[in-house]
């Protein structure tokens, strides 16, 4: 199966755009509806007869070219994405794959001139463009344009001695940093050692062993702006090397901002995409063996956002709490749900031991200086046969294109995950904390994949 369209309904790649002629819109459907089912081949085939019969479909063109692209057949996806991009000049969407497309194939100054583009048509730059435009700029130009800058605040920073010291640590571990080198590119390199040692001295956090397995030894698989991506030799988590005291998103209160509150309700306010999870959550206590959440029981939610699935738990009978680190959302929570939720972060949470049957926490681990913490203390607060559902992104970042790793929800571009784990480094975390690993699934935002994992506590512990 073509793992980009496994769960969301086929979408165009520009959905303001409007089909008036219904056999277009038809033959559009069917199209992604083939590769959808797994039948590749024969969607690229409708796509590619659908872009010759109407050569201005927009949909078909832009389609085209991302199913290509994702499908590792990048020299074909150019010519569709810029037929896409001649039909709509400045389709953002359509000029950043365009760049991947260029940037994969080694040609950086044509992708520099697609991320460019972009760049003047957008009221601010976001990160990940930022770091595409910084990686693929030559390097000689970027110099001329910012050796005057730096030069100065090295020349600033020079008596310091913690910036001699740990720069020079830096530069010693040079090698170990190759793998990230070759994965962004010697410009991210030297934007990430700019920001982190003279520009952005404030965001300079100190180094902590692995939380997994408590390793030292890491090595480098990618630059993204001020953080340097590494990867555990030896339990292979992958992670921030610099996190910041409990998270980024607590650090600069990011839930409490009108725009993260917007993004949420762009998912969770869609029924669709509300009862896709709930049918994965009976699906995976199902296919495990325990009953679902029912009257009389109780349960907590780490991160609990809008209190959608704590409405959910509550309208079956359950007595429910949570906590949320922005108080916009605790509000929201109280105010149109009437729920029992308090502003926490996890460090701050201090939970009565054996209080609840369940403890659940959607996309909140990766965000975590100390993942180990949260689980610790659901530990703490299930009673003993309790369960813990837990749900991240689990995406093999280091093996997937440059467009895939810059996603900016679950790749690098998401300034604010701290851990990054995959199907293989989950299951020791759970094993670490005395959980039993009794039922797994997998779904796909775009290509990339997020994984729920269901853990019971011991009846006897």
């Amino acid at each position: 199966m073509l793992e980009p369209f496994a769960v969301d309904s086929p979408q165009p790649l520009h959905p303001s755009e409007s089909i008036r002629q219904e056999d277009p819109g038809r033959r559009l459907h069917e199209a992604l509806s083939a590769i959808q089912g797994g039948k590749a081949e024969e969607g690229i085939g409708r796509l590619r007869a659908l872009a010759r019969d109407h050569p201005d479909c927009l949909n078909a063109w832009g389609n085209l070219g991302y199913v290509l692209y994702t499908l590792g057949r990048t020299r074909e996806a150019i010519p569709c994405l810029e037929k896409a991009i001649e039909i709509q000049p400045g389709l953002e969407e359509a000029l950043k794959l365009l760049g991947d497309c260029y940037w994969s194939l080694g040609e950086r100054k044509k992708a520099h001139l697609a991320y460019r583009q972009i760049e003047a048509i957008l009221p601010e730059c976001p990160p990940s463009l930022s770091q595409r435009i910084s990686a693929t700029e030559p390097l000689r130009k970027r110099l001329i344009r910012r050796g005057g800058e730096l030069g100065g605040a090295f020349i600033r920073r020079l008596p310091n001695r913690d910036f001699i010291g740990g720069l020079s640590r830096e530069l010693l571990r040079t090698r170990r940093s190759l793998p990230g080198i070759r994965a962004s590119g010697l410009s991210a390199f030297l934007t990430y050692l700019a920001r982190q040692y003279l520009t952005e001295v404030e965001q300079h956090f100190p180094m902590a062993p692995c939380d997994l397995c408590g390793g030292s030894a890491f090595t480098a698989t990618f630059f993204f702006l001020n953080q340097k991506n590494v990867r555990c030799d030896r339990c292979g988590l992958e992670f921030v090397e610099r996190k910041p005291p409990e998270s980024l998103d607590v650090l600069g209160d990011w839930y409490n901002q009108d725009s993260s509150i917007a993004f949420m309700e762009k998912n969770w306010h869609n029924r669709s995409f509300f009862q896709h999870r709930i049918g994965l959550m009976r699906e995976v206590f199902e296919a495990s063996g325990r009953p679902f959440p029912s009257e009389g029981q109780s349960a907590f939610e780490i991160g609990c956002a809008e209190g959608h699935v704590l409405k959910f738990l509550s309208d079956l009978g359950l007595r429910v709490r949570g906590i949320e680190t922005g108080q916009k959302l605790v509000d929201y929570c109280r105010d149109h749900f009437n729920l029992d939720v308090h502003k926490s972060t996890v460090r701050e949470w201090m939970p009565r031991p054996e209080q609840y049957d369940y403890v659940f926490a959607y996309h909140v681990l990766e965000h975590l200086e100390k993942p180990s913490e949260l689980l610790g203390k659901a530990w703490q607060a299930l009673k003993p046969g309790g369960v813990i559902l837990v749900e991240v992104p689990i995406p093999d970042l280091p093996s997937l294109s440059i467009s895939e790793q810059l996603d900016d929800l679950h790749g690098y571009g998401n300034l604010g995950h701290l851990h990054y784990f995959t199907a293989e480094t989950m299951p020791p975390y759970f094993s670490k904390h005395g959980f039993e690993l009794i039922g797994t699934y997998q779904y796909f935002v775009n290509t990339l994949p997020s994984g729920g994992f269901l853990g019971a506590k011991p009846s006897t512990c």
